[in-house]
């Protein structure tokens, strides 16, 4: 909800006492106006207010709270409204008041029905109406910080701020304000300078070595007086400060201390904004009796976050783990929340305020700057070009921003890729994708042509989503765009990707799209002995049942130990590499457990960068701790999910009699689970990460046979073999049912398919043999 929007509520809910004075502050910050007194209906006259002062006294001024909801409610306003005009023309005609009447209304209005009063009023009242109603109050006093504060002192809030103030810090937080104004060129200079503005408003004058003993304790920070006097005559120079030589004390300037008040006075207004979004957000959960336990999580949340940003730049520690900040919130509602009201809406709703806010952000970096920080760390950690490197999911979101730059595509990943892009060519920085990456950004591309003849298929829309980047970003085209109407495999042939084009042509396409951009291929040359290092992750992704093929194993392996090479020529500072990858997060701890001197690397998930660079110069976005954690709770941001579809790409020919036939079999098979399960026939298990439990079952039984070449070999003829479609299928379908009374996969179904595909390595030597008898 916008500001305004929240301004109107507060003005519509108000009490007529309370918008008398709402209107009285309005009187004197619009036309200061002094001598202003509420007559409240005392006389016949109709006149609400008056004012004395010389330039108000003959003018008219009325105000009503009155409903005008329902169609009675209007005819009654209109009825009111009419009979004030009447009053009016009175008071001009016999009581020497002007024809002038000012007229305040607590609600909204159309323009239409002020355009229609206004020539009502003149017409047949010959009045000169002006209608100042809610909008109009609540656009105006985003200028005038006093008449906003009037509008929120009605809201109910300052008692609640005064039993339990939930900001208590705001004057220790004003040096985030100060240091946003700035420009961050010097960055230890100017948050010193930040930081003296802020200690002589709170202590109005204070002498030279005072100011350096605050400072140097403040900052353990140990700068000769020189560095100081150079940085108050610099203040003196901007005119933020001066020197009273009699006292030998530094004071602000007015011009200072009026902008700083202006500063705090905003804070105040924006903690007002907040609490009363927040109220309003808790209210519809019936929750707003616990509004403190919830500003107290979210403070939580946001102040680890930040905290966490600045160790993070400092001791090049890895991303705080936004998956558990979420569940801890979510556990706390669920115990607190009513059994009909969803806590991961609520969490939902909390969060995407938050995001389009950013109070809490802002209240939570002011603490995190008020707080003693290493300067000479932070200076070093902003002033350094480190090598960024990304992985493949970066790059295959980057071709696509690359295809069309200009669409909305509501994909969590995409819009991370579109800002990670953005603000690098805002801030000059390069990145590098690793040729291994660059050849599995090749194979997707090749998973993309694979899945062309599916989509001629009648049942294709039954066989699921598909994870391929690709596709999914041309169903948002098509859906969305009436300048995308072609068909899948015209869209990649736009795209400069056709079937028959070589593995070498692919590559270049893709390195030249990426150039564009400015990712550029960076060529791994050492060979590095992988096995421990592949251990490491395989071992993490066994203790989270992921899987990963061995060429991505490989390739993150080899990415993992080119980054913790300790060669000066390879690494002359310490490198980044952006990933959403959670295993490589997981591992990267273990990995300098067992390698205590390689050389360490910066892990960020794209958004978690952007923090990063956002708060070192001054500005707040704050991705990570909103947008992702949004994508989270929207389940989003699940990565890796199984999908029936991508795994019949590799194992089925759709354009043959048997491949038909089990795509067919199997679409019906998907598409009656997916009836069940939204018919809540049947509950599919919590472990499960493709949408039905047929996209995991079809899934394990592939990666498995996967592993070997011979046995993926034998596991793929099976399904070209007519006689073994009903034995597949009926043992496909007592899986899933097993998997749904048992809850996980029963390895026992391996053993079955293996079976299978002796009986028909058994009927094939027996071919054989029949074939050279004869």
């Amino acid at each position: 909800m916008s500001r305004v929007k929240n301004l109107i509520n507060i003005l519509e809910s108000t009490e007529k006492h309370e918008f008398d004075k709402i209107v009285k502050t309005y009187l004197k910050e619009i036309y200061n106006y002094i001598r202003i007194i509420i007559t409240d209906g005392k006389d016949d006259t109709g006149i609400d207010i008056k004012v004395f002062d010389l330039n108000g006294q003959n003018v008219q001024y009325q105000l009503t709270t009155q409903k005008s909801n329902t169609a009675q409610e209007k005819k009654q306003l209109e009825y009111k409204i009419f009979d004030d005009f009447k009053k009016a023309k009175d008071n001009n005609d016999n009581h020497g008041y002007s024809s002038n009447l000012f007229y305040f209304y607590s609600r909204t209005l159309t323009n239409k029905a002020i355009r229609d009063y206004k020539k009502i009023a003149l017409q047949k009242f010959s009045i000169n109406l002006e209608i100042i109603d809610a909008k109009q109050i609540a656009e105006e006093s985003e200028e005038y910080l006093e008449l906003q504060k009037a509008i929120y002192d009605t809201s109910g809030l300052s008692d609640f701020k005064v039993k339990d103030s939930q900001f208590t810090d705001k004057n220790k937080n004003i040096v985030y304000e100060l240091i946003s104004f700035g420009k961050p060129a010097d960055l230890r200079l100017h948050i010193v300078e930040s930081f003296v503005l802020q200690l002589l408003f709170e202590k109005t004058q204070l002498g030279f070595d005072v100011i350096v003993e605050l400072c140097m304790d403040k900052f353990n920070a140990k700068e000769n007086k020189v560095f100081y006097e150079k940085l108050l005559a610099r203040l003196q120079t901007s005119k933020k400060i001066k020197l009273d030589k009699e006292l030998s004390v530094y004071q602000l300037t007015t011009e200072e201390q009026n902008r700083i008040d202006g500063l705090l006075k905003q804070t105040e207004l924006d903690e007002n904004y907040f609490l009363t979004s927040i109220t309003e957000i808790l209210s519809k959960y019936n929750q707003a009796d616990k509004i403190v336990e919830y500003i107290d999580h979210l403070k939580k949340i946001y102040s680890d976050n930040f905290n966490s940003d600045i160790i993070d730049v400092i001791n090049n520690s890895s991303s705080s783990d936004l998956t558990g900040i979420s569940r801890d919130f979510i556990n706390y509602i669920s115990r607190v929340l009513d059994a009909d009201f969803s806590p991961k809406k609520l969490a939902l709703e909390l969060f995407t305020f938050c995001d389009e806010n950013k109070y809490i952000q802002k209240i939570s970096a002011g603490k995190v700057f008020s707080e003693q920080t290493n300067l000479s760390r932070l200076e070093s950690y902003v002033n350094t070009q480190k090598q960024i490197y990304i992985d493949t999911p970066l790059a295959l979101h980057a071709l696509c921003y690359y295809y069309r730059p200009k669409c909305s595509y509501d994909n969590y990943f995409f819009r991370t890729t579109y800002s990670l892009i953005e603000f690098c060519r805002k801030k000059e920085i390069s990145l590098h994708i690793p040729n291994y990456y660059l050849w599995e950004a090749q194979n997707h591309v090749r998973d993309a042509l694979n899945l062309i003849p599916f989509t001629f298929l009648p049942e294709f829309h039954k066989l699921g989503k598909s994870r391929n980047v690709f596709y999914n970003f041309y169903l948002f085209l098509k859906n969305e765009c009436d300048d995308i109407q072609v068909s899948y495999e015209s869209f990649l042939a736009e795209f400069g990707f056709k079937q028959y084009d070589s593995y070498r042509v692919h590559n270049q396409i893709i390195e030249k799209y990426l150039n564009d951009l400015g990712i550029y291929k960076y060529q791994i040359e050492d060979e590095y002995d992988i096995e421990e290092t592949k251990k490491l992750i395989q071992s993490q992704l066994i203790a989270d049942t992921k899987y990963k093929t061995k060429f991505g194993l490989n390739n993150d392996s080899i990415m993992l130990d080119f980054l913790a090479d300790d060669d000066i020529e390879v690494h002359p500072l310490k490198p980044v590499f952006l990933t959403w990858d959670k295993t490589i997060f997981k591992v990267q701890s273990k990995y300098f457990e067992k390698y205590p001197t390689s050389q360490r690397w910066l892990l960020f998930t794209p958004s978690k960068l952007i923090d990063h660079y956002s708060l070192l110069n001054f500005s707040i976005d704050s991705e990570t701790v909103t947008r992702e954690v949004i994508a989270l709770l929207s389940d989003e941001i699940i990565q890796n999910t199984h999908s029936l579809l991508d795994s019949l790409i590799f194992i089925l020919n759709p354009k043959d009699e048997v491949g038909l036939e089990y795509t067919r079999r199997l679409a019906t098979i998907r598409d009656e689970e997916i009836y069940k399960v939204r018919d809540n026939q049947i509950i599919p298990p919590d472990d499960i990460e493709g949408e039905v439990v047929i996209d995991d079952v079809f899934y394990k039984l592939t990666t498995h046979y996967r592993e070997n070449e011979n046995n993926i070999n034998q596991f793929k003829k099976v399904f070209t073999k007519k006689e073994y479609i009903e034995d597949v299928i009926n043992l496909l379908i007592d899986t899933v049912m097993d998997y749904y009374e048992s809850k996980h996969f029963d390895e026992k179904a391996i053993e079955k398919f293996d079976e299978i595909i002796n009986r028909m390595t058994i009927e094939e030597k027996k071919r054989i043999t029949r074939g050279h008898s004869q």
